[in-house]
């Protein structure tokens, strides 16, 4: 079906879920007859402008935001670092299985040998707690597999290589523990499926340092395979650990990019898809195998897209957008997210068929601005890999981050590379901040000091472990070149704490 006239079914579908409710009564939805009508009707808004009605939601008020019960409101991190909460409904659910069963089709279809194989998915947070609001309304999902169709779901939930219950692990630790457990025995692991690289360079990193403890707890047959393999293969891989790995889909550009070089250096050749750009709000783009970029899911919510290239105001049809040209989603979808913007950046990349494709290059609000530098996490990021490219490094963790007192930025650098090609890292990154002019403008006066270049060891797992310890949900966690917060010394360098007289051995 034409892109076109896909959406214009889906404008009018999702408008008889949300038209008798409150907000849409407030926007008078039932009285849109045409795509005119309903841009010219309803405003453009940002999770902000829904805060009093997402409170009412969660205050058990019903027919808020759409019509119908809200099955849970699902957590996701803003920019600022506060959580967020989306409205579930069940025709909000079958708007986002309509792409998620799209891809799996796909690579289904094109990867006959993920037939018989079980999965790994990493959605929703690693340790998981039952709770609900004051109103009774669930928060969270019962299980990953809603965010799919009732077929795939049944699939998915008898082809799960780690038990959903893992996310009932007291702690980060014993879920970690747990999850590497069963993902060893899974010896018919086909598919894993995490959001950042980072999540599964971990949980790799964590199989490798221990893995004698993790042998020693398999039954003796499996153990036994995975040491011969690992042999023959004469170094450690994902490869020896599961030989029916056929995929690995994570996010892969963006600030993702710079996490990508330390998990391949275990994937030994094994495919890694780049996702689409999914968030709990909603589906704007999937992969299909072979393709470059992520087609529009045209069939599930309606999309608009601010238009970057000129005065960021003007706003496109998902059919209208322009090879090599920059926007930002705006999504409504059956929940009540009514022309909600993402404030992600994308660009298209080309088209199938008539259906455009994107490529997820960064967030539009994530701006660090101590003194009117204005530094953006698409400019830093794009910085960063080509300072690294030139020096012919691969950062495992890489972070700019501004700190105080005195203000400047501190660069936050684990590589396997001389500390002096860390420096040299530095020197790039600041000459490059440097050619930006409210940079250069602020360092000349003396309002920003020079850059600094700090290393750091496991720098990934305290960055996560930090922001689990802020509220977020490791699944919602997007990797990032910058971080606009400061106080991030005492979190990548920790200091050691000093031994009292009890702490001391004997001599």
């Amino acid at each position: 079906m034409a892109p076109e006239r896909a959406q214009d079914g889906r404008l009018r579908v999702i408008l008889r879920e949300v038209a008798a409710s409150d907000y849409g009564r407030r926007h008078r939805l039932h009285e849109v007859g045409s795509y005119a009508d309903f841009a010219r009707r309803v405003p453009i808004v940002d999770y902000d402008a829904l805060v009093p009605w997402i409170d009412r939601v969660a205050a058990g008020e019903q027919d808020v935001l759409s019509l119908g019960r809200v099955l849970a409101l699902e957590p996701t991190g803003g920019s600022s670092g506060t959580a967020k909460w989306i409205p579930f409904t069940r025709p909000f659910v079958s708007e986002i299985a309509r792409a998620t069963s799209a891809w799996l089709a796909d690579l289904h279809t094109s990867r006959p040998e993920l037939r018989g194989t079980r999965s790994y998915w990493a959605i929703s947070p690693a340790v998981r707690r039952e709770r609900v609001t004051s109103g009774g309304v669930r928060l969270g999902l019962d299980s990953d597999a809603d965010y799919f169709g009732a077929f795939a779901r049944w699939a998915i939930e008898h082809l799960w290589a780690v038990p959903q219950n893992v996310a009932t692990s007291p702690t980060i630790d014993v879920w970690r523990e747990r999850t590497c457990l069963a993902l060893l025995a899974a010896s018919d692991l086909g598919l894993i499926s995490v959001w950042s690289p980072s999540f599964l360079t971990l949980l790799l990193r964590e199989i490798e340092s221990h893995l004698g403890e993790y042998l020693a707890r398999l039954p003796a047959a499996r153990a036994r395979d995975i040491q011969q393999a690992l042999a023959a293969a004469g170094a450690f891989s994902v490869r020896a650990l599961w030989p029916r790995l056929a995929l690995v889909s994570s996010w892969t550009s963006g600030s993702a990019t710079l996490l990508v070089p330390a998990l391949e250096r275990y994937l030994a050749g094994v495919p890694l898809q780049p996702k689409g750009l999914i968030a709990t709000e909603g589906i704007v783009s999937f992969p299909l195998d072979g393709e470059q970029g992520a087609v529009l899911a045209v069939g599930s919510h309606f999309l608009e897209f601010l238009d970057l290239e000129g005065n960021g105001r003007d706003v496109r049809r998902a059919h209208e957008l322009r090879e090599g040209a920059h926007y930002s989603p705006i999504l409504t979808a059956s929940n009540g997210l009514v022309r909600y913007h993402l404030k992600d950046v994308v660009r298209c990349v080309g088209h199938t068929a008539a259906t455009p494709r994107v490529v997820f290059e960064g967030r539009l609000d994530r701006t660090s601005d101590l003194a009117g530098e204005k530094l953006t996490e698409v400019l830093v990021r794009q910085i960063i890999v080509d300072a690294s490219a030139a020096l012919g490094i691969a950062p495992r963790f890489v972070l700019l981050a501004p700190e105080l007192l005195p203000p400047r930025y501190v660069l936050y650098v684990e590589a396997d590379a001389a500390a002096v090609q860390c420096e040299q890292l530095g020197r790039l990154v600041e000459t490059a901040l440097r050619a930006t002019h409210h940079y250069d403008y602020c360092r000349a006066l003396g309002q920003l000091g020079p850059l600094e270049v700090v290393s750091v060891h496991e720098g990934h797992a305290m960055y996560l472990r930090e922001l689990v310890l802020r509220g977020r949900k490791l699944g919602d966690i997007k990797p990032t070149a910058l971080e606009t917060s400061t106080g991030w010394r005492e979190v990548l360098t920790p200091r050691p704490v000093p031994q009292t007289a009890s702490d001391t051995p004997p001599p």
